[in-house]
């Protein structure tokens, strides 16, 4: 569910403030919530973070279906640094639910940004296993295989047959994937068609209105044009 509309917290009282932190950490305690990007002060998103784990953690003991409640939780955890607490429901979640994709995604996601990036790739390769046509899945996964840090988890020729499928299956729409897939072809060797790509992504990115993937991109496409891979942005 969406946050309630924001007020102006620049402009109001010490009072309204306080009141309108009260409102919203009830909206969280009785409301599911995942996305608090757009929330304004760091005190007021920890508030409805700890209202959101307060409420999740009162779901499980009635909710039949515990999985997502513990995706929930790791991912909420996960907000506020508490990395040990969100593994701890990540491995709960697969313990309940170990073919489930969805619980595996979320794991290759939390290794991958703390680090963990080889057992981020186990992690992708068993979301695909279980899906194999996971479109995020396949993406990311080919993103560490082509850009990784370490030679040894780098794998040009598997990033780019995973990167093809999941453009094909985005009809080649989707600005984030042709940047993964022409850093494949980049690490593969296949300049050329790295840099088709790369313009390409750019292109659709613009069309999305992101200058900042379009400028990330930009920067990237000028190693291909002078046969260089990119390398170093194993996170995915």
């Amino acid at each position: 569910m969406p946050l309630p509309d924001f007020v102006d917290l620049s402009r109001a009282s010490p009072l309204q403030r306080e009141r309108y932190g009260r409102l919203l950490e009830e909206f969280c305690s009785n409301n599911v919530v995942s996305d608090f990007s757009s929330m304004e002060g760091e005190a007021l998103r920890e508030r409805c973070i700890a209202g959101q784990i307060q409420a999740t953690h009162r779901g499980l003991k009635a909710a039949q279906d515990k999985v997502p409640l513990y995706l929930h939780l790791a991912e909420l955890y996960s907000n506020i640094g508490m990395k040990g607490r969100a593994l701890k429901n990540l491995q709960e979640a697969l313990r309940l639910a170990p073919e489930s994709a969805d619980a595996h995604y979320d794991m290759a996601l939390f290794l991958s940004r703390n680090g963990l990036t080889e057992k981020a790739l186990g992690a992708y390769a068993e979301v695909l296993r279980l899906r194999p046509y996971h479109l995020d899945a396949l993406n990311n996964m080919a993103w560490i295989l082509a850009t990784a840090k370490s030679p040894g988890l780098r794998d040009g020729k598997k990033a780019v047959s995973l990167a093809e499928l999941a453009c094909e299956l985005s009809f080649d729409k989707d600005p984030f994937f042709l940047d993964t897939l022409a850093a494949a072809y980049a690490e593969a060797g296949r300049f050329d068609r790295a840099v088709t790509t790369a313009r390409k992504a750019i292109e659709m990115a613009k069309l999305h209105g992101d200058d900042e993937l379009s400028g990330a991109i930009g920067k990237r496409l000028k190693l291909y044009e002078v046969g260089r891979p990119f390398h170093g942005g194993g996170e995915a």
